[in-house]
């Protein structure tokens, strides 16, 4: 017989006899049995995570794709929120011993207060309650975000209009009274985002421009209507024959505030 023939019949009977005699083979370091029409693909721990964590692997007999774990599969559950601790006594009676820096009062009674409980580098933060009956309740424990300064004002200015009883402003002075923020919070201060006001260009006499109005200092509601005077704060310099303007704005969906004109108040004494 040819030696190819030979060759050929020996490959046979190598393939006939290792299924059926067990021979193990080496997979990333795991020794996996090979039976006769079955196939398995074994995933070493640290490829494919550590065993039971719910990690999918392609564990196959005949053909049928199985999870890892029954007990571990992985899903998309969000953590629930902390439970926040209640409030002691003790710590009602503290925060209503306080003087709040601004307050408004809301048709039902309740006293909103923004109360200075913190300070740090010149700056005040703030903790917003609601007083009622002598009853304190923590609306806000962060009403500007994280943001410190010194309070000018919280009101909420519509509490007889459908759908805006809940709707309140607040400002903010900061970088020592020269710069301010503007508040809006549209679920009775539980949240509050601060807002970005359209800045009407002066021209001045050397053919520039710029926006003096840089502080909130009033908010209030006619017609309908929400109005905002912007001041210039205590270095605002600008003026004209007739004395320091401020700006005047109007927002007819209570949140998108437009520059109407200046107007002319009292300026405060330095």
């Amino acid at each position: 017989m040819k030696k190819n023939g030979w060759i050929v019949i020996i490959v046979t009977l190598i393939a006939l006899l290792l299924p059926s005699a067990g021979i193990q083979i080496a997979l990333h370091g795991k020794t996996v049995p090979l039976d006769k029409g079955q196939q398995k693909t074994v995933m070493d721990d640290t490829q494919s995570g550590a065993a039971g964590n719910g990690v999918q692997t392609d564990v196959s007999k005949n053909g049928a794709q199985t999870d890892a774990s029954e007990s571990g599969a992985q899903t998309d559950t969000l953590p629930e929120e902390p439970t926040p601790a209640p409030v002691t006594e003790e710590q009602k009676a503290y925060y209503l011993s306080l003087e709040a820096a601004c307050s408004d009062t809301l048709s039902d009674g309740t006293q909103m207060r923004l109360l200075a409980t913190d300070r740090a580098c010149g700056s005040s933060y703030y903790t917003l309650i609601g007083v009622k009956d002598g009853e304190c309740t923590f609306v806000n424990t962060d009403p500007f975000n994280g943001s410190g300064g010194e309070a000018l004002f919280i009101t909420f200015p519509d509490q007889e209009t459908e759908g805006r009883g809940q709707t309140g402003y607040a400002g903010l002075a900061y970088s020592g009274g020269s710069l301010g923020s503007f508040y809006i919070t549209e679920d009775g201060g539980r949240h509050f985002q601060s807002l970005e006001i359209s800045e009407p260009q002066i021209p001045l006499s050397d053919d520039t421009t710029y926006c003096p109005f840089i502080m909130p200092e009033e908010v209030y509601e006619e017609n309908g209507a929400i109005y905002l005077v912007m001041g210039q704060g205590p270095d605002g310099d600008y003026h004209d024959e007739t004395g320091y303007p401020s700006g005047l704005y109007r927002a007819e969906d209570g949140r998108t505030f437009r520059y109407v004109k200046s107007i002319y108040r009292e300026r405060a004494e330095d």
